[in-house]
């Protein structure tokens, strides 16, 4: 509501509120991996799992993803993880997207080992009615990220563990340089055959990931186990990564607000989500300074009157 007076504010005040808000983001975020490893006692493999697989669903199908998840345990892909059918059989049986009886040959391959494996963990699975595939691009179908979840999951057994040793933005990055089934190339979806195309993870999805999942795991991980160089280390990669580009970002930007990195852009969110949107702007630190000015100007005019 105050976007157009906020140039009226000094800038060092706006830099400590956005210091503030981006702790207040994290904490928030920290505190639902608490969540997450009370339902899941205390296993922080299975957390960042529903975690990791929440956010392939990267905004439109995310709760979707993360109900996948959570309907699909982690120790059942461990299992399989020695074959990329059944492991993407399980996922794409999961979400309901193998329930049709016909299909090509690769399709009823994969609906045959689901069958077998859902019987064998006794899995309950989804509808596949809530992944989302309108006005969204190829590369986010939900097929598609499938097929790359299950890739990572055949390489790694315990990624969480393997990031947590991982020095450098870089170094994270390398792990989801993979590729899915051959299969999976030439399909968006199972009944839409496509060019073949190489369908690694991109950069900028990469980057979504190390803010959205990486990042604060980092910090629950060292508030948990008393570790501050791991909050250290996630804030650290927040200011490595280039800003991320929406329309609230942008709002902001154009009225002076200096936007460096992903750190900026993660405060700048809390800020419209939590403050701006809910209108609670006499908790806003730029909303109280800019009503407290009109109050004081008010104040003065009324003074000169009487």
């Amino acid at each position: 509501p105050c976007l157009p007076r906020i140039p009226e504010v000094d800038p060092l005040y706006i830099s400590a509120w956005m210091d503030s808000l981006l702790s207040e983001r994290l904490e928030r975020k920290t505190q639902d991996i608490y969540n997450l490893l009370d339902q899941n006692e205390n296993d922080w493999n299975e957390v960042f799992y529903i975690i990791l697989t929440r956010n392939f669903g990267f905004g439109v199908n995310s709760d979707a993803f993360e109900r996948l998840a959570k309907s699909l345990p982690y120790r059942c892909l461990q299992k399989q993880r020695n074959s990329q059918t059944q492991i993407e059989a399980l996922l794409f049986g999961q979400a309901g997207m193998l329930e049709e009886e016909e299909g090509d040959h690769y399709y009823r391959l994969l609906r045959r080992e689901y069958l077998f494996l859902q019987k064998k963990f006794k899995l309950q699975q989804l509808d596949s009615s809530i992944f989302k595939s309108l006005r969204i691009r190829p590369d986010n179908f939900p097929h598609l990220k499938l097929a790359q979840l299950a890739a990572i999951w055949l390489q790694y057994d315990t990624l969480f563990s393997a990031i947590l040793e991982a020095g450098t933005p870089g170094e994270i990055k390398r792990f989801f340089h993979i590729q899915p089934s051959d299969y999976c190339k030439t399909h968006y979806h199972f009944r839409a055959l496509s060019g073949e195309k190489e369908q690694s993870i991109g950069q900028g999805a990469m980057n979504i990931l190390l803010i959205t999942p990486f990042v604060p795991m980092f910090f629950a991980w060292g508030r948990r186990n008393n570790l501050p160089h791991y909050c250290e280390r996630g804030i650290r990669l927040l200011e490595s990564i280039l800003p991320e580009k929406n329309t609230t970002v942008t709002s902001f930007q154009r009225v002076g607000i200096p936007v460096r990195n992903a750190a900026d852009t993660q405060a700048l969110i809390q800020l419209k989500r939590e403050y701006c949107e809910k209108k609670k702007c006499l908790y806003c630190r730029i909303g109280f300074r800019l009503l407290k000015q009109t109050y004081e100007v008010t104040e003065k005019r009324v003074e000169c009157k009487d």
